[in-house]
């Protein structure tokens, strides 16, 4: 399960008059990252530090710069934050204008850490994991008992199955509601064409329930594993 940044988010954090600015996207290479360092500190060219931590490929590849705040005190707190948040192929930065005050190795790791859960807890994500297509052919007398069934089975399973999934679980989400089973489209002939994703483990369920609390009268075409994407609406 691979958890990225689809939108990316930014923050402000005032402390003892030193000014925090942060900001989170998603990247794909080393390159890429670098181009978002120095874009930056281009913007940013009076403030004192410029620090940072960003990861590719699920630990693959990971960096993190204090930029002349003490060891340990700056991009490592950072890069913790992500690898806490199960996130990857992202990167967070985080530019201090220095206030005058020095705010001590706590004081330091605090500001930094939340300055950049600020940027991150206004990101967008996306949770990419494996999972199928389904097609659903359905009457329209069933039409809305079945796109209810589809809600209920949702909310239900989500309680059920991921409950404990520290993967989904690590995510900040903003109070917006996971989706592991949804419509993604509906075509209307003769009978409604209803194009469904689900995540591999609720997918038996799902056959199951809509094939026999509908008495089989719903013809379901199961596609192939594939990576799909889960959102939070």
């Amino acid at each position: 399960m691979n958890t990225i940044i689809k939108k990316p988010g930014f923050g402000e954090l005032v402390e003892k008059k030193s000014k925090f600015l942060s900001e989170a996207y998603h990247i794909e290479t080393v390159e890429e990252a670098e181009e978002y360092i120095a874009q930056t500190k281009h913007t940013h060219y009076a403030a004192k530090h410029w620090v940072y931590a960003y990861i590719l490929d699920n630990g693959a590849m990971v960096k993190y710069c204090d930029d002349g705040e003490p060891q340990g005190t700056a991009g490592r707190p950072l890069l913790d934050l992500l690898h806490n948040m199960k996130l990857t192929n992202c990167i967070v930065i985080v530019t201090r204008y220095f206030g005058g005050v020095l705010l001590g190795t706590g004081g330091l790791v605090r500001a930094y850490t939340d300055s950049a859960k600020l940027a991150l807890e206004n990101c967008e994500f996306s949770v990419f994991t494996d999972g199928v297509s389904i097609v659903a052919d359905v009457d329209y007398t069933n039409f809305e008992e079945f796109k209810y069934k589809v809600n209920q089975l949702n909310t239900r399973l989500v309680n059920e199955i991921y409950a404990d999934n520290d993967e989904i679980q690590g995510i900040t989400l903003n109070d917006k509601f996971l989706r592991v089973l949804r419509i993604t489209d509906i075509e209307y002939t003769d009978i409604c064409r209803i194009h469904l994703i689900c995540t591999d483990e609720v997918k038996d369920i799902f056959v199951s329930e809509i094939t026999e609390g509908f008495a089989g009268k719903i013809e379901l075409d199961v596609g192939d594993t594939e990576l799909i994407e889960l959102i939070y609406e």
